[in-house]
């Protein structure tokens, strides 16, 4: 979860976990492979920063699938954050097949 939502919010997004959780972005990066257990009380930190609820959390860490909320609104929150040129036209050539 930490990992992808992370991901979801661009590259300053394991710098502001840090920040909120009290750590090193690289204990962030541990946290988000596995290489060390997140204390809980980190933990519960980063899920009411991200949005999420404690109990949607534990559900998580017990193999449910967290809905997202908007994917549309996501992808275009990606697509913004796409400075390259040539990138953009990738994803233009591939969504125009979509629609096709």
């Amino acid at each position: 979860m930490l990992s992808d939502t992370c991901a979801s919010f661009g590259a300053s997004a394991k710098k502001d976990a840090a920040r909120v959780a009290g750590c090193s972005e690289a204990a962030i990066g541990h946290y988000e492979n596995g290489r060390m257990d997140i204390p809980e009380s980190r933990a519960r930190k980063l899920v009411a920063h991200y949005g999420f609820d404690w109990d949607d959390y534990l559900a998580f860490l017990a193999g449910k699938t967290l809905p997202v909320v908007s994917l549309k609104d996501e992808c275009l929150g990606l697509l913004n954050r796409i400075q390259s040129e040539e990138k953009l036209r990738a994803v233009h050539t591939i969504l125009s097949s979509f629609i096709s």
